[in-house]
């Protein structure tokens, strides 16, 4: 019997840890042996993840260039010295995933991450140079998958994943919901610059 594949799901920009845990579930469906890696920062985020057969931390949180640069050249060394033949980077744009996937890594590692938002395909060189060195995106829905005509796509591979999975917390807060209330979540943190939430409450009332 072959031993199973080995899969790093990576996340060491500090956010979307929302779609961290449906990614695992998927990985262990298909019978890879699954490595969680994370930014120091989200270890209170992911506690309690046991879909993951073992979880890493580094500390790229730490806002200095010169420990970012070291932690990337750790980071490869990890991927390459346990084999890891399959990454998936949970968020797929950035200066520090440019960096590290500018590393060789061995011949058939296979190497795809979630893209959160179409509009960095268009004019932007770091992504650029994501989009050489991987070339296979996910999209968080298929409204994204539709429109990509409007930005530069060529040559780049694209599948959709709803991330509708999330783990059960021991100490998590009964919520109870009034019968005759509608309740609209917007997911993420609240950011003003990013959502226009006054023009989705117009639009309700």
């Amino acid at each position: 019997m072959m031993p199973p594949r080995k899969a790093a799901l990576i996340e060491i920009a500090g956010s979307h840890n929302e779609t961290l845990y449906s990614q695992l579930l998927y990985l262990k469906h298909h019978n890879y042996h699954t490595t969680l890696i994370c930014s120091a920062n989200l270890k209170e985020h992911v506690q309690g993840m046991d879909c993951a057969d073992e979880t890493v931390y580094f500390g790229f949180d730490s806002g200095h260039q010169e420990q970012e640069r070291k932690q990337t050249k750790e980071l490869h060394k990890y991927l390459t010295d346990n084999k890891i033949d399959t990454i998936i980077l949970n968020t797929a744009h950035g200066r520090t995933i440019r960096n590290l996937l500018l590393y060789r890594f061995p011949k058939g590692t296979v190497i795809a991450g979630t893209l959160h938002g179409i509009n960095k395909l268009r004019g932007s060189l770091t992504q650029k140079i994501i989009s050489w060195r991987m070339g296979r995106y996910y999209l968080l829905n298929d409204y994204l998958k539709e429109n990509l005509y409007m930005v530069p796509h060529k040559g780049l591979r694209f599948e959709v994943f709803y991330p509708m999975f999330f783990q059960q917390l021991p100490y998590a807060p009964a919520v109870v919901k009034p019968q005759d209330e509608i309740w609209i979540g917007v997911p993420g943190s609240v950011e003003f610059k990013r959502r226009d939430y006054m023009t989705l409450v117009d639009v309700l009332a």
